[in-house]
């Protein structure tokens, strides 16, 4: 006689911990609080219902599996699973004391700009981290994960302003399908990307679009496909068509906000951030571009907490790109014109003192004073200096008498102070210090250079993000090649560096290739 399938009840022990409240349920699983004596922590597990079908016993298996695997601050953890007294499957997870990011929209409508980009950054960490980790699933390597059910209701705020992902569910590797079933799609209809509304193969991309779709909701406080009527959804959906940001947004939004989440829901994969890293650094260069902190989880915490969220949008430039081109220009043309007349004017005072047809010999001295730096100019000719009147017996055609050679006396001319260049320490711009960095690295200071580069890339420019964390990983990864070959850093720093150039550059890169041949060369 088989078992009859029942759901835990409060004070029955379920994994390490006693049930202690039942904190939600859905459509195949229910979720309870625990309480660990022993660690003095909470638990939450997640059991199945009794009523699933086989196939979502396999999912729920498969999902303990693959969330096992994963460990990120801004993904919940999975720790065990097992079968209650009952006889269900349940998983044993990490405890995440919060609100879903759906119920704060439903309470507070549109979120404000600094608080929605500081949460999509954490929920593009995230992605960044489950689309590209290694991993084992049923004895096969994997790399890469693909979420495929993104929505707010997965996504949990917690009161010290973490941003948690959970419900790996229908989650499964990017280079295989599992658990597929014939004219069926997995996920939440409302956030399927499109290619996954008409039955196409989804991946990476396509959780790109599920983030496109969170980011509207936050910063319009409504759904991007708000139809009910199943068929309209469908139709909205396989088309793409949803309501403009435009015309959605009630604060005023940065032009390059709106056009960053509009390729994020682009139509077509291939017209979209191809990864979740490149969406996280245009993220990134756009928030340093407003003046927005979006890694603070205080600001995320300031706004659950109730406080005010203060952000004065700035103001456009009334200069359009052709004004700054010309401004540009005539500075350069002045600061020209002013290093022309300061060298003409150094050429006159030598020649002033030239009293003969022979070239004088210029030697130039420098004399290191403790508080600066001078150059002095000392003018010696190989033949004396005629004395008053032989010039005027000479121009009359008389023949001056051959006198004996007088030693040359050196001319004292000026001592003009050398200004040093500026150091640019006071100056917060990534392209100054990775200037410098290269200069200390052509000099041998390579030490110095590591340390420039690495200053650099935590400090804006006005050069793409993307741009400056590829010039400073690369470079990095030369200064540790040198550091290795001297003896001073072990072979795993000078490894780790060189993978990070392969992360960040393209595979048909230069940067990328010389990667390649230097990790092999140090795993020989």
């Amino acid at each position: 006689m088989s078992q009859t399938l029942q759901l835990p009840k409060e004070g029955e022990r379920v994994g390490s911990g006693i049930i202690q409240s039942l904190v939600s349920t859905g459509g195949s699983a229910y979720v309870y609080k625990t309480w660990n004596e022993n660690l003095e922590i909470h638990r939450a597990v997640k059991v199945m219902s009794p009523d699933a079908s086989p196939d979502i016993s396999a999912r729920f298996q498969t999902e303990g599996r693959i969330n096992s695997k994963l460990q990120h601050q801004n993904i919940v953890q999975c720790f065990s699973s097992g079968l209650t007294s009952g006889g269900l499957p349940y998983l044993e997870m990490e405890y995440v004391s919060g609100q879903s990011l759906a119920d704060i929209i439903h309470k507070n409508g549109h979120i404000p700009l600094p608080v929605s980009l500081a949460i999509s950054i954490y929920l593009l960490e995230a992605l960044h981290y489950a689309h590209t980790v290694k991993y084992t699933l049923y004895e096969k390597q994997h790399f890469g994960l693909v979420h495929r059910d993104l929505k707010p209701l997965n996504i949990i705020i917690t009161p010290d302003g973490n941003v948690k992902l959970m419900d790996f569910g229908i989650a499964r590797p990017v280079d295989f399908s599992i658990h597929t079933q014939a004219n069926t799609v997995p996920g939440t209809i409302a956030y399927l990307s499109p290619e996954a509304c008409t039955g196409c193969d989804v991946d990476f991309r396509s959780d790109i679009y599920q983030f496109g779709l969170c980011l509207y909701e936050l910063l319009c406080g409504s759904p991007a496909f708000p139809q009910s009527d199943l068929t309209s959804l469908l139709e909205a959906k396989s088309s793409n068509k949803y309501q403009p940001v435009e015309t959605m947004i009630k604060t005023s939004v940065d032009r390059r906000i709106i056009t960053f989440l509009q390729r994020c829901l682009h139509l077509d994969m291939n017209l979209r951030y191809q990864s979740a890293f490149s969406c996280l650094s245009d993220l990134r260069s756009i928030c340093d571009s407003l003046s927005i902190s979006c890694n603070s989880s205080s600001i995320i915490s300031s706004f659950v907490s109730g406080n005010p969220v203060n952000y004065v949008p700035r103001k456009k430039s009334k200069f359009n790109k052709s004004s700054y081109l010309v401004i540009s220009l005539f500075l350069i043309f002045s600061i020209t014109a002013i290093l022309v007349f300061v060298y003409k004017s150094s050429l006159f005072h030598f020649a002033f003192f030239q009293k003969s047809d022979t070239p004088e010999i210029i030697t130039p001295v420098v004399i290191t004073h403790p508080e600066s730096t001078h150059v002095s100019f000392s003018i010696s000719s190989p033949h004396p200096v005629p004395e008053p009147g032989r010039g005027a017996e000479r121009s009359h055609g008389a023949q001056p008498k051959k006198a004996k050679p007088k030693k040359a006396k050196p001319v004292q001319i000026s001592t003009v102070p050398v200004v040093p260049l500026s150091r640019p320490d006071s100056i917060a711009d990534a392209q100054i210090y990775i200037s410098r960095g290269q200069r200390q690295y052509g000099a041998g200071h390579v030490d110095s250079a590591v340390s420039s580069f690495q200053s650099a890339i935590k400090l804006p420019s006005q050069k793409s993000r993307q741009q400056i964390v590829r010039t400073c990983v690369y470079w990095l990864a030369k200064c540790n090649t040198l550091l290795y070959k001297k003896g001073t850093v072990p072979a795993s720093n000078y490894l780790v560096s060189w993978q990070s150039v392969q992360n960040v550059f393209p595979a048909t890169s230069p940067e990328y290739i010389e990667a390649s041949t230097h990790l092999q060369e140090g795993s020989n």
